[in-house]
């Protein structure tokens, strides 16, 4: 965005040119500056109207996506946390667990969590891990 200072100095400039303009030069100026405009419109109903038709995502169905998420999340800080071998990767946008267990809430629910948003873990028999995750499990 241009400081009012720079936009007087081109408003100057153009009108110079302006006045020393052909007639017919000022009118394909006008003509193509309220093409601009008339596009600019254009473009702002089309988006109005794809927002008014654009279909609602119910509140109950993203809750029970985020739940979904944060259980297979769960799942995988878990599975590494007690070492239990398989293949695991997490990203914003789906989770891999090959192997693992899902969390045995008795007599208390696992409160482990992973803090990053994406990474991935290999988990071998004997204990051995490997994994892009350095953080704690802690909630």
């Amino acid at each position: 965005m241009k400081s009012d200072r720079e936009r007087e100095e081109i408003i100057k400039a153009i009108n110079v040119l302006l006045n020393q303009a052909y007639d017919s030069d000022l009118d394909n100026i006008l003509a193509f500056l309220q093409h601009i405009e008339n596009m600019e419109d254009e473009a702002d109903i089309k988006a109005i109207r794809a927002a008014i038709n654009e279909p609602k995502i119910p509140y109950e169905q993203v809750v029970k996506k985020i739940f979904y998420r944060r259980e297979n999340l769960r799942a995988i800080a878990y599975s590494m946390d007690l070492l239990i071998p398989g293949f695991y990767f997490w990203c914003p946008y789906f989770t891999i667990r090959i192997g693992g267990a899902i969390p045995d809430d008795n007599p208390y629910k696992y409160p482990g969590k992973i803090h990053s948003s994406t990474g991935i873990g290999i988990v071998l028999p004997g204990y051995k891990i490997f994994t892009s995750y350095q953080d704690s499990y802690d909630a």
